[in-house]
């Protein structure tokens, strides 16, 4: 993880987020040349919704101490392709919620990843990341991880269908812009309001609007790590949210990678 990071502007395609968005941030990162085919906003901040759900996965799986039932994996892994909610809690509560932050920003190198703070028990959906962040923890996914939890936790990523445990279309982003089954986690988050919150959230992280994320490894041998973080208007409903999202994603300059 502490190799150089080569960011290469002169072959980014994309050098604004559409107006279309309220906000977003965009990074490919080649794993075969260790640099950014695409970058825009990677240090800007955004709740994690369920993406945040690989960091628990791999927390918990890279320490002998937990244990691994067969009924536990299954847990794992419907938290993974299905997004499950609940198990995602159950976990988050197994790894010590806020004690195992400290930690894994040393490990994987996190540059602005915090906690929730908008309540005294920090959830797991509103801990604060970047895209730059999500690039980090796949590629210690990649480059690290014990090989037999990497290949894991790439399967049960690959495995999401359609609809997710919660009803939504997780579909949107990387599964309909390029072709192929890749190792995906998505996350979703509808719109809400401030005073709905214990305490108020900083003022560089939107907590108000809507909120869709695609991230996965796309392309040969899982070449490319796309992570494409959006927020939305208040006018925009989701479905055209996932539309822009998927518009988007598939623009984007991924090396091997085939577009729908």
């Amino acid at each position: 993880m502490d190799r150089e990071v080569i960011e290469r502007p002169e072959a980014a395609r994309l050098t604004s987020i559409p107006k279309d968005f309220h906000s977003g941030a965009v990074a490919v990162f080649d794993r075969q040349f260790w640099s950014y085919a695409e970058s825009v906003n990677v240090r800007k901040k955004f709740r994690s919704a369920s993406v945040i759900k690989l960091l628990i996965a791999i927390e918990y799986l890279r320490h002998a101490k937990y244990e691994k039932s067969p009924a536990t994996l299954g847990r794992l892994r419907d938290m993974l392709a299905l997004s499950h909610d609940g198990h995602a809690s159950d976990f988050w509560r197994r790894i010590g919620r806020q004690a195992a932050l400290p930690g894994l920003k040393s490990l994987m190198g996190l540059k602005d990843i915090s906690l929730d703070p908008t309540h005294d028990t920090p959830w797991w959906g509103y801990t604060i990341v970047s895209a730059y962040d999500i690039v980090q923890i796949y590629r210690y996914l990649e480059d690290q991880m014990h090989i037999g939890w990497r290949v894991w936790i790439r399967a049960a990523m690959a495995s999401a269908p359609t609809i997710a445990a919660d009803g939504f279309d997780q579909s949107f982003g990387i599964p309909d812009a390029f072709q192929g089954k890749w190792p995906i986690k998505q996350g979703w988050m509808g719109k809400s309001k401030l005073s709905d919150l214990p305490k108020p959230p900083p003022r560089d992280v939107d907590f108000v609007h809507r909120t869709l994320h695609t991230t996965g490894l796309v392309g040969p041998a899982n070449r490319n790590i796309v992570v494409v973080l959006t927020v939305h208007k208040d006018t925009t409903g989701s479905v055209t949210a996932a539309g822009l999202v998927t518009k988007l994603t598939r623009s984007l300059t991924v090396p091997g990678a085939i577009r729908r």
